[in-house]
């Protein structure tokens, strides 16, 4: 590797743990790789002794070195909450069963899955999401309960009995780029969610893919005294120098 990059987005992608544990191992955005380039074009001490032992092994003088890429210090500057995911949901797509990013031809951001169930009055019921892929929120009557995630094998959590409303929200964190298991590695719940055992159906599939067109159209719209998870919030950074 002769210098470090960056996967601008959500283009990162994942590895895969092709040894005992099979572990999904989503990316970073930002990689050096022990390079002797750094990932804003910097040269390190690596980079001088490899160029030290190649001049010694060639019989003409190589190129000088390029002066470093200019920088600037960038101050603190904070956050403030613009938008709530809640009221920037599109229209839904229905179906019988939950489908993948793929089938609702997305390809990263977030699925929020929202389907409604029969209470039965116990102080307790269990769900299980079948291949959730990757990480998930799940909501019961509006309210955050729980999140479950890919990496750690959490696909079962126990929800109220009254519970009569059941929302998930889920993540890609980026697909597999090597191996066969990049056939494997649809996104979203790639299988069933079951309630006591009981395949749920009829879902209504809400696409958030985060893109540019997504972010643009943002109506800066929540309700202070109904402020939940899933919330976007917004920096404004002049730069003095170019």
């Amino acid at each position: 590797m002769a210098f470090g990059g960056s996967n601008f987005g959500f283009t990162s992608g994942a590895n895969f743990d092709l040894g005992n544990t099979g572990t999904f191992q989503p990316d970073v955005t930002s990689y050096d790789y022990d390079a002797p380039i750094t990932e804003n074009g910097d040269k390190t001490a690596k980079f001088n002794d490899m160029r030290y032992i190649l001049s010694n092994c060639l019989s003409r003088k190589i190129s000088a070195v390029p002066e470093p890429i200019p920088t600037m210090q960038i101050g603190e500057f904070k956050p403030t909450l613009y938008a709530s995911l809640w009221e920037n949901l599109p229209a839904p797509i229905s179906n019988l069963h939950p489908q993948t990013f793929e089938t609702l031809n997305q390809p990263h951001g977030f699925v929020l899955y929202s389907a409604t169930i029969t209470p039965n009055g116990n102080s307790e019921r269990s769900v299980f999401i079948q291949q959730l892929h990757d990480y998930a929120n799940v909501y019961t009557n509006g309210d955050f309960q729980v999140s479950m995630d890919r990496r750690l094998d959490e696909y079962i959590t126990n929800i109220d009995g009254s519970t009569t409303k059941l929302d998930i929200l889920v993540e890609s964190m980026g697909h597999i780029n090597f191996s066969l298991e990049m056939n494997n590695d649809r996104k979203g719940i790639t299988s069933k969610v079951t309630v006591d055992d009981v395949e749920i159906l009829n879902w209504n599939h809400y696409s958030i893919p985060l893109d540019t067109n997504y972010i643009k159209n943002l109506r800066s719209i929540y309700d202070p005294k109904k402020i939940k998870e899933g919330l976007f919030f917004r920096s404004v950074l002049t730069l003095t120098e170019a």
